[in-house]
């Protein structure tokens, strides 16, 4: 059985590199760590997202409770935050 790593946050397309944070599960693991809706994940761990698929894929695999650092753009600044990944309730 694979158990994947979760965020807690729904994302759309957007026409620029990162993932657009369109909604945040209450009490989920983004929310945790305090992202909020409108802000852009630019890296996840240390490495580039390209799209909302690009950060489906790493953040499923990055492990169950491991800390990661994301690098955020909100208002026009970039900030970096630490998410501990949770499980995935649909698991």
């Amino acid at each position: 059985r694979i158990e994947r790593s979760w965020l807690g946050i729904y994302v759309r397309e957007t026409s620029e590199p990162g993932a657009h944070i369109q909604r945040i599960i209450p009490g989920g693991p983004a929310d945790r760590a305090g992202l909020k809706v409108d802000d852009v994940i630019l890296k996840f761990d240390g490495q580039a997202i390209r799209d909302k698929n690009d950060l489906r894929i790493k953040s499923s695999l990055a492990g169950i409770g491991r800390q990661v650092p994301l690098l955020i753009q909100r208002g026009g600044q970039q900030l970096t935050l630490t998410m501990t990944m949770g499980r995935s309730p649909h698991e």
